[in-house]
């Protein structure tokens, strides 16, 4: 890479004087402000939840990476066990060989983050541990 252009910009001749680097600092802060300002916005929309937000689809591609590998490699080992089973199948083994390991993946991924962003979530009165939103305020009035 040839950087021979930056010697002869004025802005990089001269170590930068206290105004600029104000003024740097006040531009930096306008910008986190603003992707701040624009996650929240994206969060108050209807129906919107953590896996629509663009943290939200960084997040489901993290994951995906191992988890995608990980879902091949259990479907090889269902797919043996479902060709030598003794007596009845269990139905959530043939259910997890139904899609490609993306698709499942990203499925899952997608559920797990449905909840909304400040949302708290409680036991079900079932008693299997899955959780659902607590009542708002509104609700229980």
């Amino acid at each position: 890479m040839v950087l021979a252009h930056f010697q002869h910009t004025p802005e990089f001749s001269e170590p930068p004087t206290i105004a600029q680097i104000e003024r740097q600092i006040r531009w930096e802060a306008a910008a986190v402000e603003a992707g701040i300002r624009r996650y929240h916005e994206e969060l108050n929309k209807p129906g919107t939840t953590i896996a629509d937000t663009s943290p939200g689809q960084r997040i489901i591609g993290e994951i995906m990476q191992e988890f995608v590998p990980w879902l091949s490699d259990a479907q090889e080992l269902l797919r043996v066990e479902v060709v030598n089973a003794r007596g009845r199948t269990r139905d959530w083994t043939l259910l997890m060989l139904l899609l490609p390991p993306e698709k499942l993946a990203y499925l899952t991924l997608r559920s797990v983050m449905i909840q909304r962003p400040g949302e708290r979530c409680v036991p079900r009165n079932r008693g299997n541990g899955t959780l659902r939103p607590a009542p708002t305020k509104a609700a229980s009035t």
